[in-house]
């Protein structure tokens, strides 16, 4: 048998709707900083696993090449930023990239003319301070080679 009476809908009211999107705008205030924390941390992770990466192949080059580093033709000499890209990805005889297909970029460098470029000195005295307008830095008097894209990862 069918009811004739009409079928009730629940709808809500403004009040309940604006509950529920402060409970949503409360959430989302909640859980966005742990996420943005959780992406800054993810960088910094790469950041170092990036600079394990290419500090490993420079003293792979370096066993390879009679202790000379990458960019350099003659021990001591200085080291231009292209010489250095250029012999980290060199092809072998095989036709194979011996240490990068690529030369990786600094993760937290988001321009992309800007993520590979590298400010290399001749000082073993000098460190890189966060100004150089570069992502990485590379001493070719001491081999080291740290990121420079802000004063707080030059430590690492």
């Amino acid at each position: 048998m069918e009811s004739n009476s009409p079928k009730l809908r629940p709808q809500s009211t403004w009040l309940e709707v604006a509950i529920g999107i402060v409970l949503l705008l409360a959430l989302s205030v909640a859980l966005v900083p742990k996420f943005s924390r959780a992406a800054g941390e993810g960088r910094l992770a790469a950041l170092s696993d990036t600079l394990h990466l290419i500090r490993s192949s420079i003293d792979v080059y370096r066993a390879e090449h009679q202790g000379l580093l990458p960019g350099q033709r003659t021990p001591g000499q200085m080291v231009s930023y292209q010489a250095f890209i250029e012999d980290m990805t060199c092809l072998d005889t095989n036709g194979q990239y011996r240490y990068f297909e690529q030369f990786p970029g600094n993760p937290f460098v988001s321009d992309d003319e800007r993520r590979k470029t590298i400010t290399c000195v001749r000082d073993p005295n000098a460190q890189p301070d966060g100004t150089e307008g570069t992502a990485w830095w590379f001493n070719s008097a001491t081999g080291e080679f740290k990121a420079c894209d802000e004063k707080f990862h030059t430590t690492y």
